[in-house]
């Protein structure tokens, strides 16, 4: 029975099991067993399990099993207590709030044994602490000292061993405070080694795990230097599917730290990359589509990834991917756009309608993504009519007046260099471009002023209409207070 201080034995009324006989046992032996656990403790039911008179048909289930008993003791108490009412009741009935004065939640004993038996080397253990996903469990297996142990437990001469432990650091690494807990702990060294020359869990849990602890800005730099980056590109090559995908995902949290962008590309990751985008499983290519996206950040890369084929692949993404493909392809092509070259390669490849589409009814992702990647298109003159054709400059001014900052901004430009050229001065006046353009002028944030500031003084410039309504949308005011106060580019 679930309780504040973890499972107890549950009275007959409140049992929601039965014990039923089979073969050759008989109802007196299930009475027998009833009997035997009555009454005791969770302590001493472990103990009585993990006696070696009680043997099993697999020795390791028994193991695992045990570990997942004290796991799951460890996790009802946690959900209980997060149930438990605010108050406590005195004696005589009396009611008072739980605080200072309320006693002490019990030591989380069983969460202490997993530990030691961690430290005693237990794959079993180690298991049971990978399946604590909830953060309140990281937090307790940080506290109750189990990092360290985990680290250690990564040399074991048990594969198992080593497999459990770098799935429990992984799940311990989506907790921000313990990233770096477990980097000090010196686990980067040999996760990095069971990626070289692990055995295949190992190495998909350990690449998993550097995964992890990369959205740590320090730790990217920490696990390049540690000479992860080569076997993780030969994972993404010629690794089982769960090893592509992970070894992705570190590549891609890798990739935001702009030495490892060049320092990846160099190691070969571009061509397989671009694999996986082209006919990997979903997750690979939504990893693999956000790491092209970082490594395009780089001006060399941007070439490179062309080069490598990739275009075509995230335009297709882009097209009929998953929701959350089509936002990262969309976010890949964004950054490759800022090459001219590319901006023809893309707009060659047939993106700019299904951009556009997500600029009109994708998610807010997907949105922004998409109008980032027009802006950056419309540098191009051809792309500015094609772009007005494809119907964008409605859905653009709408994500001026109402989108999120990151929308309106990326929106803001995009229709600055859709205004460059004469026909589409027109059509973003007519389609009330204006107003919201001068809201964003006179109270937007420090990139949307820029940018819709520069909007404005193309929509105007010879142009002899829009000058007058710009004028009568209030823009003079907020206009010069830009140039009396405003950044140098705005």
């Amino acid at each position: 029975m679930a309780t504040v201080d973890g499972l107890v034995p549950a009275p007959r009324g409140k049992r929601r099991c039965d014990i039923v006989p089979i073969h050759l046992a008989s109802s007196i032996t299930a009475s027998e067993l009833e009997t035997l656990v009555a009454g005791k403790s969770l302590d001493q039911i472990y103990a009585m399990l993990g006696s070696p008179d009680i043997q099993v048909t697999n020795q390791k289930d028994k193991g695992m099993q045990l570990a997942k008993l004290l796991s799951l003791d460890h996790q009802v108490r946690l959900v209980v207590r997060k149930m438990a009412p605010p108050t406590l009741t005195l004696a005589g009935g009396a009611p008072r709030p739980s605080g200072g004065d309320a006693p002490a939640p019990s030591k989380d004993e069983p969460l202490q044994r997993l530990v030691e038996q961690v430290r005693s080397g237990s794959a079993d253990a180690a298991g049971a602490l990978a399946d604590m996903r909830d953060d309140a469990s990281r937090v307790a297996i940080a506290r109750a000292g189990g990092i360290v142990p985990l680290v250690a437990l990564l040399t074991a001469q048990d594969p198992a061993a080593g497999a459990e432990a770098a799935r429990a650091l992984q799940s311990l690494a989506l907790n921000a405070e313990n990233r770096v807990v477990i980097a000090q702990a010196g686990a980067i060294v040999p996760l990095v080694t069971l990626v070289q020359s692990g055995t295949d869990g190992q190495k998909e849990h350990a690449a998993r795990a550097l995964g992890s602890l990369a959205f740590n800005d320090e730790n990217q730099v920490l696990i390049a230097q540690a000479g992860a980056i080569a076997p993780l590109v030969t994972l993404v090559q010629s690794g089982t599917a769960g090893q592509k995908e992970q070894a992705a995902g570190a590549l891609r949290n890798l990739a935001f730290n702009a030495e490892n962008q060049i320092l990846i590309a160099q190691a070969g990751a571009i061509a397989p990359l671009v694999t996986l985008v082209q006919s990997g499983t979903d997750r690979q290519k939504g990893h693999a589509a956000v790491a092209l996206a970082s490594l395009a950040v780089n001006a060399e890369n941007k070439v490179l990834i062309a080069q490598a084929g990739a275009i075509a692949p995230l335009v297709t993404l882009v097209q009929s991917g998953t929701a959350g493909q089509k936002e990262q392809a969309a976010a890949a092509l964004r950054n490759l756009a800022f090459n001219d070259e590319n901006q023809i390669l893309i707009a060659q490849a047939g993106a700019i309608a299904p951009l556009v589409t997500l600029v009109q009814s994708g998610t807010a992702g997907q949105k922004e993504n998409a109008a980032g990647a027009l802006r950056n298109l419309a540098a191009n003159a051809e792309h500015k009519v094609l772009i007005a054709q494809a119907g964008a400059i409605a859905p653009l001014v709408t994500l001026v007046q109402s989108g999120t900052d990151g929308q309106k901004e990326k929106a803001a430009g995009a229709l600055k260099s859709l205004a460059l050229n004469a026909e589409n001065k027109v059509l973003i006046a007519q389609a009330g471009a204006i107003t919201p353009l001068v809201t964003l002028v006179q109270s937007g944030t420090a990139g949307q002023k820029e940018y819709a500031a520069a909007a404005l003084g193309i929509l105007a410039l010879n142009n002899a209409e829009n000058k007058v309504l710009i004028a009568q949308a209030g823009a003079i005011a907020p206009l010069v207070t830009l140039v009396q106060s405003g950044t140098d580019r705005q």
